[in-house]
């Protein structure tokens, strides 16, 4: 009986060594991903911040265009302008529709 419970011991030992072992190795496996996550998230990180960096300078250059067409004459006259007109100067439609068909 002795060597019974000898044996189911050195048997238990085994089996926590094994389940010691196994458990070791999936913490390391779990440090491991972890690590290439947070590595992952970092590079992801850098990108965005370098991906923003442009927009904001394509922004800017935007910005700049918009103010530069705002200053520049569209070569048509405003609904104001056309207001502030007196009818005597206005063109009268019938003498364009007449050189539209002509």
């Amino acid at each position: 009986m002795l060597q019974v419970a000898q044996r189911t011991q050195d048997e238990l030992k085994q089996e926590q060594d094994r389940l010691r072992a196994t458990l070791e190795q999936k913490i390391e496996e779990q440090r491991r991903l972890i690590v290439a996550m947070v590595g992952k998230t970092t590079e992801q990180a850098d990108q965005a911040k370098t991906i923003m960096q442009r927009v904001e300078k394509i922004e800017t250059q935007l910005n700049k265009i918009e103010t530069k067409l705002d200053t520049i004459p569209s070569g048509t006259p405003s609904y104001a302008e056309i207001a502030r007109t007196p009818p005597s100067s206005q063109p009268q439609l019938e003498s364009f529709i007449f050189k539209f068909n002509n």
